[in-house]
């Protein structure tokens, strides 16, 4: 295998090996990044690797992306990623993101595997120890050190012979279908957390809010978002949490008051806060359903009814050798109890090997009035 060990800077040389690995069938990839002050995560450095050769991309350089864009988007060609969510949020912003992409963390996952971290795998698998010692290095920094440099190399060069061996093993299991299915999903779960329309489902404490302020609370938060994405800021530095629970419940009345109750001291308000302002002094029909549903304490039959689908979770991990997270967790378990039919458990394979099960348990209970416990 052919190694640089000196991190690519300049388009044409980005271009000499985009034409040597053109047309592969599987290349792997991994990015370094930093998240220290800002809304996005900066893009380091990006490592590639196929069968033979072993490179790096300085991704603060200015560089024609475009030719490598069109390798990684070749339709013969998989891309392989170790857990891949946060490297395919870096790689988004270069809209690098590939079509087609295999998660082998989620492969070892299906094989059944206890330790999911790449070194631990790589050890498992491959019989190699990787330091971990730069792991929370600073990749910010220029130029990078050479032990810099082999740390991330290494990070993406067992990636390929790594998934190779995981790839036999679940089709020997024939789970390949299960590994197909799951990183399908990873498009949706990037567009999901890259969209401000979504950004309320994740906030903690809307269920204590009346249902008039939970709406102000859900319009903050989708404004917080666009305006944490527009200044490239944490999203709690635009606006804390418990701001946004605050001003949803009192609604000042005015800027004046609103950048009191902030604390904002400047003898000017900032423009941004007339954007707060009109959702404070919007209102919604207080007839209107609650964004977040009070989740109510589960009853002594539920809390049954939810130990008996773990019961059968429990029994069917078991049976195929895997963890039962990979199946069901506890709270999509009690999720199902309290009526809602849309985790992962009733789709697709899980649905075949345990969701049908799960199903009946629940009709059954819904049929007999909570007596069949």
């Amino acid at each position: 295998m052919k190694v640089l060990s000196e991190p690519i800077t300049e388009s044409d040389a980005l271009v000499d090996l985009c034409l040597e690995i053109e047309g592969k069938s599987h290349i792997a990839l991994d990015t370094e990044f930093t998240r220290f002050r800002t809304y996005r995560p900066r893009f380091e450095l990006l490592q590639i690797a196929t069968d033979d050769v072993l490179f790096c991309i300085d991704a603060s350089c200015t560089l024609t992306w475009s030719p490598l864009r069109r390798v990684l988007n070749a339709p013969a060609t998989t891309v392989v990623i170790h857990a891949a969510v946060q490297d395919l949020e870096v790689l988004q912003q270069f809209e690098l993101v590939p079509q087609r992409i295999v998660d082998s963390q989620i492969a070892a996952q299906i094989c059944g595997a206890e330790n999911l971290s790449y070194q631990d795998l790589v050890k498992q698998y491959m019989d190699v120890s990787l330091p971990k010692d730069l792991t929370r290095s600073n990749w910010s920094k220029r130029p990078f050190s050479a032990q810099q440099i082999r740390y991330a190399l290494d990070d993406v060069r067992y990636v390929l012979p790594l998934y190779r061996k995981l790839e036999t093993e679940l089709g020997k299991l024939q789970r390949l279908d299960w590994l197909e299915e799951d990183c399908r999903r990873l498009h949706e779960i990037l567009r999901v957390s890259c969209t401000s329309e979504f950004a309320w489902k994740s906030f903690r404490g809307g269920t204590n809010l009346s249902p008039e302020d939970q709406h102000i609370a859900k319009k903050l938060l989708i404004w917080r978002e666009q305006r944490a994405q527009k200044i490239d800021w944490p999203r709690q530095w635009v606006l804390s949490d418990q701001q946004i629970t605050n001003l949803a419940q009192t609604k000042p009345a005015s800027i004046e008051q609103t950048a009191r109750h902030l604390g904002l001291r400047k003898t000017k308000n900032p423009f941004w806060l007339s954007g707060v302002q009109s959702i404070l002094n919007s209102r919604s029909s207080k007839t209107s359903a609650a964004v977040w549903q009070s989740s109510h304490r589960l009853t002594k039959k539920e809390k049954d009814l939810t130990n008996r689908i773990l019961d059968r979770v429990k029994q069917t991990a078991r049976q195929y050798g895997v963890a039962e997270s990979l199946l069901c967790t506890r709270q999509e378990a009690i999720d199902s109890v309290r009526g809602k039919r849309n985790s992962r458990i009733f789709r697709g394979w899980r649905k075949k090997i345990v969701g049908v099960s799960v199903e009946l348990l629940l009709n059954e209970h819904q049929q007999t009035g909570g007596n069949c416990c």
